[in-house]
């Protein structure tokens, strides 16, 4: 049985039948766990993130690996998984050059993944083409 905080009595109720002080409960406890569980709950949701966001670079053909030797590389390959619409033909690591196809027009275009580190996107369309000689992606 629990016992009053002001006199000692013990209690046998929400009241000290001694001094009729009401019982105190102690909140912080469920607060605490109220928190924790949200934290891990939290948590399990940004580690389910995280794998399937690894899991489909993976399937993208994107691994660590390629990410630390050639992030330009890396980088292309993921702006094609992003477009179905593209597709890569070729690649050249000691040019820095990847070809890209667009299926819907079959137009090619040569795009620079060592500039892609710097952050400048530049794609040159192939010279069978009339159009303009840079050519944006859709």
């Amino acid at each position: 049985m629990p016992f009053c905080r002001n006199c000692g009595a013990q209690m046998r109720g929400e009241f000290c039948s001694a001094c009729g002080a009401r019982a105190k409960t102690n909140s912080r406890p469920w607060i605490l766990i109220a928190v924790l569980s949200a934290l891990g709950v939290c948590g399990i949701a940004v580690l389910a993130g995280g794998l399937l966001l690894a899991y489909k670079a993976k399937e993208a053909g994107i691994d660590a690996r390629l990410m630390r030797d050639n992030p330009g590389l890396a980088t292309a390959k993921l702006l094609v998984v992003t477009n179905p619409d593209l597709e890569i033909l070729s690649t050249d690591e000691r040019k820095g050059l990847v070809t890209v196809r667009q299926k819907s027009t079959g137009k090619t275009m040569k795009v620079n993944f060592d500039e892609m580190k710097w952050g400048n996107f530049t794609f040159h369309a192939n010279d069978n083409d009339k159009d303009d000689d840079k050519a944006p992606l859709p």
